[in-house]
């Protein structure tokens, strides 16, 4: 049972979170934390002379105030470019910088390969922060590793922001992980200086992963079951195949592939049951079990390579640990809550990640469901006389002395899948409204899915552990447990495949908004307060409440969609695509080899925000024509309600006619000179793409703001022309 008064801690972590996001939007100032100061000063007097009862309250308005300053104090003590020396104040986008600094993480090896570095010097010039490295893979680029101090010289330059509408944000995402610049750099530039100069815990972790994605590979020959054991046993999740992602993502299994929460679970389930085996009757014993298992907790967590979520779950689960052993009658909610106020503390910004939020949320989740969906689920099994002997069902007429198939036998099947299905909803009431928002879709056999890949994946990282340990004691068993390693994983991915296929899949192409978000949230808190107070006043009026808005906001946005009309150009680079939206359906004009994968990069999420499904979408190439009552594309001039643009490739020829077009957009880099152009095309607004060369694009923008001629350019941001 969940109770305000006895949660302190949780309170805490409320105010903290809010103090995090208000310091989003605020600058820094001195005044925060000497009004933090004064608080803290001012918690300490109360406790120190013992205020009357009646005024107790003031404390913890105090507390609160404290937490809400904390919050605003860790992101601007956090935050590097609020460092008087920051790489920002030294660079120059337009001139080269010789930098030295020293990798900072793992390198992120794809098309490109993506290095943290921390910068110590910008031009013989003591600087702080990080930067994100691109090199081209070489021979270069692949000897570069952690803790390597590198000199190198480039243009360094800001992450810009999305330039497509309702896309993923780059500079955001490299925002909350405290990196604001990034530089193109060719490896002939690049010279390492030093190896081996980072924290040597870190060294440690990845030379261990390193060493263990080795022992897997030699055990695991096929690509698919390779890459799958590694992300899912040791967090390295490096050339997955994309078919295999979509189906974990379809199926609702993505979070088996990171080492995370489950993982340590798994983990810390294990070491438990093999410390009570030895537990002794010891005064001592009841605090060295703990701390056995948080250093073996800790001690996985560096052995997978350290990543930040397998951190944060190892803080979790050692908090839970303690806690557990310290007192029986611990409060989960202030645990959990313990910890987020430590890794806040520690890094702020881990409350943008997507996977701390969903961790967290899905915990408080099943800790608070899970108990009251079971024994609701067991008070229907009891008054079904067949779903009563299923579900205590043990193979009790077989016969056998050995203990190992005896204790097999002997297991309730139907029990585990019932605990495992209440567990299943319990963390999809919790995520679901957030797991909508980020990612659009909803797995339909999340229950099934469940049952088949919490067991066989902690079977599958057992295996995993048990290969790592006899890989160097005995090549036979390491060859055994290998190949029941590779049917384990084998088994996952073709479950997986299958419950895929089972009708209906996955509901995709979902639209909530943050509004909706947080309304939904709303409405589980009143059915929360509906449980504790056992008063359904709670859920008819809050819920009602809460649905009858949702319901406006949906209205609302519905009547906007059927009315919307709008051209929308998207920033694609060297291709083109627009959308010609009108009310529910968009008609696409886009050059012919455009790639699916930049299509739904730059406009899958503004078509969804726009209620525009990918069959409601009228594909049509440059080349290609159409006429309908209000729209007209042929020969490169589209005509949509009361706008004109014309599309230009080539120079126009000379004749006698003169268009006219409210928009003219010039793309592949034609042969013209403005000036010219003006006294053969009767255009209102010039637009360019990244498919013109850059030097020829600045003349056309310094001519036309000579000549007060107005113009877009689409490599510096989307264009949205409403239609009346």
């Amino acid at each position: 049972m969940f109770k305000w008064q006895e949660t302190p801690l949780v309170r805490a972590a409320a105010f903290l979170i809010i103090g995090i996001l208000v310091a989003d939007q605020v600058e820094p100032s001195w005044s925060y934390t000497v009004f933090l100061i004064l608080c803290i000063v001012a918690l300490i007097a109360l406790a120190k002379f013992r205020i009357p009862y009646r005024y107790r309250w003031s404390a913890g308005i105090i507390a609160t105030i404290s937490m809400f300053l904390t919050g605003i104090t860790a992101v601007h003590l956090h935050d590097e470019t609020y460092l008087k020396n920051h790489i920002g104040s030294f660079v120059e986008p337009k001139k080269a910088s010789n930098i030295v600094g020293i990798v900072s993480e793992l390198p992120d090896k794809g098309n490109n390969i993506k290095i943290v570095v921390e910068v110590q010097t910008i031009n013989d010039t003591t600087a702080q922060g990080h930067l994100l490295l691109y090199l081209k893979p070489d021979e270069v680029s692949n000897d570069i590793h952690y803790g390597d101090i590198l000199y190198f010289s480039g243009f360094v330059n800001l992450i810009r922001s999305s330039k497509n509408p309702e896309t993923f944000d780059f500079q955001r995402f490299m925002k909350y992980k405290n990196i604001r610049h990034l530089a193109y750099v060719k490896s002939e530039d690049v010279i390492k200086i030093a190896e081996h100069r980072g924290q040597k815990l870190w060294h440690f972790a990845y030379d261990c992963q390193n060493a263990l994605i080795g022992v897997l590979s030699q055990y695991l020959v096929n690509n698919e079951e390779f890459s799958v054991s590694s992300a899912l046993i040791l967090g390295f999740r490096s050339d997955i195949p994309d078919d295999v992602v979509q189906t974990y993502v379809n199926t609702g299994a993505l979070h088996v592939l990171s080492v995370s929460g489950l993982h340590v679970g798994l983990v810390s389930v294990v070491i438990g049951f093999f410390i009570k085996k030895i537990r002794t009757r010891k005064k001592y014993w009841r605090w060295l079990d703990p701390l056995l298992q948080v250093l073996f907790i800790w001690a996985f967590s560096l052995l997978t390579g350290a990543a930040p979520c397998v951190l944060r779950a190892a803080v979790m689960f050692s908090f839970l640990i303690v806690a557990k052993a310290s007192s029986k009658e611990a409060n989960v909610y202030n645990v959990l809550s313990a910890s987020i106020l430590v890794l806040l503390l520690w890094n702020p910004y881990f409350l943008y990640d997507v996977g701390f939020q969903l961790s967290y949320i899905g915990l408080a989740g099943i800790v608070y469901f899970q108990p009251k969906i079971y024994l609701k689920g067991n008070e229907y099994i009891v008054k079904s006389e067949w779903l009563y002997n299923l579900y205590t069902f043990r193979f009790s007429d077989f016969k056998t002395k050995n203990k190992w198939i005896l204790a097999v036998i002997k297991f309730p099947v139907a029990k585990y899948l019932w605990e495992l299905t209440s567990v299943s909803f319990a963390a999809t009431i919790a995520v679901t409204p957030l797991s909508l928002f980020y990612f659009h879709q909803f797995p339909t056999w999340f229950v099934l899915s469940g049952m088949i890949v919490v067991p066989v994946s902690a079977i599958a990282l057992y295996l995993g552990i048990a290969l790592f340990i006899f890989h160097p004691i005995s090549s036979f068993l390491a060859k055994i447990i290998g190949k029941l390693l590779f049917g384990t994983i084998w088994l996952l991915n073709n479950s997986l495949f299958l419950i895929d296929k089972i009708p209906p899949g996955a509901i995709k192409h979902l639209w909530i908004s943050g509004v909706t978000t947080l309304l939904l949230y709303l409405f589980i808190i009143f059915w929360i307060k509906k449980i504790n107070s056992k008063e359904f006043k709670w859920l008819f009026y809050g819920g009602s409440f809460v649905l009858i808005l949702i319901a406006i906001h949906h209205n609302y946005a519905e009547v906007n969609h059927l009315q919307q009309k709008e051209i929308t150009i998207y920033n694609t680079g060297y291709y083109t695509l627009i959308d010609c939206i009108e009310g529910k359906k968009s008609y696409t004009i886009s050059t012919k080899d455009i790639p699916q994968r930049t299509v739904n990069f730059a406009a899958y999420n503004y078509r969804l925000s726009k209620n525009i499904k990918p069959d409601d979408v009228i594909a049509l190439s440059l080349e290609d024509s159409l006429q309908t009552e209000t729209f007209s594309y042929q020969n490169t001039y589209l005509e949509f309600g009361n706008k004109t643009l014309a599309l230009l490739s080539k120079p126009p020829i000379d004749t006698s006619i003169r268009l006219k077009t409210d928009y003219l957009f010039i793309r592949d880099n034609p042969k013209i000179d403005i000036a010219k152009l003006k006294n053969r095309i009767d255009f209102k607004t010039l637009i360019f793409d990244a498919s013109n060369k850059r030097y020829k694009v600045e003349q056309w923008k310094n001519y036309c703001d000579t000549n007060k001629i107005p113009y877009h350019d689409i490599t510096e941001s989307y264009l949205t022309i409403k239609i009346r």
